[in-house]
């Protein structure tokens, strides 16, 4: 599947001083699928297992507005003339969705964070009560397993005419507020030091006719390590929920949001480059089915064995356990950093046509 270019562009924090300027310290680009930014623009909603068939509804209008507003071109871009086809309200929120999607691939494949979560399930599963209505808080917790950390992270989607770097700083300036505003959350519930840092991101989508292409922003100020958290294992469950919810596996993505294990599991195997998936059956699956009407494709899903294994150990998670795999997206292979995978094409079809229990598929993922 084609893949679309997007700009990156990292800042230095922005400060609340008006003369100084918001510095930018590193640019490049890179690319991302259709499909990839359709599976994670559903993990950003999938949230829920109690919202059901709510939740269902408003994927499928998310991926139906996905398949006709992103032009074919190379760069991913919208249809010319897009602005104009909503009201205000509504357009807020379909760019906000896209901006969710762009940034959760991100955070998972780039910046390496191998789970991400909803501020409010992180609050559940810490058992503090919502936040109130007059309290701003960030769209994720993300966790970092190598040191036990966890990371706030707000997302703001826009649809400019131009690059205003004063209003792109108030924008990054809102931004890290809300995160601020989360910690300080934490704080006042009797959490001591409990967030590592915070990130902002800032998507600018443009139209095929602009000169600009669509550009992620990223204002990442540095924190100070502060050990382990609690309910580790509760929080990396929470993560693969969406996974479940997606494929149509209802009962287990309600063990996992009530931080159960999900019992024991016969597959056939995949092999990908030497690590072992199940293949997790979609029949049940809406938004598989939604996936290979809009995108025009046939796919199968997975897990990392090593991934099944940990969400169904008794054992407590340490900084220790690996939960990081490196992404790939080649050749009909799609390895989402957190052990999940998805396979089209001939891929798609060999494992079809084979009777074996386990399947070996080896590519080069560096050529």
């Amino acid at each position: 599947m084609s893949k679309r270019d997007i700009s990156l562009v990292e800042y230095t924090c922005p400060s609340n001083r008006r003369r100084v300027k918001l510095n930018e310290i590193y640019r490049g680009n890179t690319s991302i699928s259709k499909l990839e930014l359709a599976i994670a623009i559903a993990r950003t909603i999938l949230k829920d297992p109690y919202k059901l068939p709510f939740l269902i509804y408003q994927t499928g209008s998310s991926l139906l507005f996905l398949k006709y507003v992103i032009t074919k071109d190379r760069n991913l871009s919208l249809i010319d003339g897009a602005n104009n086809l909503f009201r205000d309200f509504s357009r807020s929120s379909r760019i906000g969705e896209l901006a969710q999607g762009v940034s959760y691939l991100f955070a998972l494949n780039y910046l390496k964070f191998p789970c991400l979560i909803d501020f409010k399930d992180y609050t559940r599963i810490e058992l503090l009560p919502e936040p109130n209505l007059n309290e701003s808080t960030p769209d994720f917790v993300m966790y970092d397993p190598s040191g036990g950390d966890i990371f706030l992270l707000e997302i703001k989607g826009r649809w400019p005419n131009e690059v205003d770097l004063v209003e792109l700083k108030k924008k990054f300036k809102k931004a890290l507020e809300q995160c601020v505003s989360g910690n300080n959350y934490f704080i006042s519930r009797g959490l001591t030091n409990p967030v590592r840092g915070t990130y902002g991101i800032i998507v600018d989508f443009f139209e095929k006719s602009h000169s600009e292409i669509t550009t992620l922003r990223l204002s990442d100020p540095e924190g100070k390590p502060n050990g382990m958290i609690k309910n580790q294992t509760s929080l990396i469950k929470q993560h693969y929920v969406s996974w479940f919810l997606m494929l149509g596996h209802l009962q287990t993505a309600m063990r996992l949001y009530n931080g159960l294990d999900i019992g024991d599991f016969q597959a056939r195997k995949i092999n990908f480059n030497g690590e072992l998936f199940y293949i997790l059956d979609q029949s049940e699956s809406e938004i598989d089915t939604l996936l290979s009407h809009i995108l025009g494709g046939n796919y199968i899903y997975g897990i990392s064995i090593k991934i099944w294994d940990l969400l169904n150990s008794p054992k407590e998670i340490n900084n220790s356990t690996r939960l990081t795999f490196k992404s790939v997206d080649k050749e009909g292979i799609h390895l989402f950093s957190d052990g999940t995978i998805v396979i089209e094409n001939d891929y798609q079809k060999q494992l079809l046509n084979s009777n074996k229990e386990v399947v070996t598929i080896n590519i080069d993922i560096d050529r």
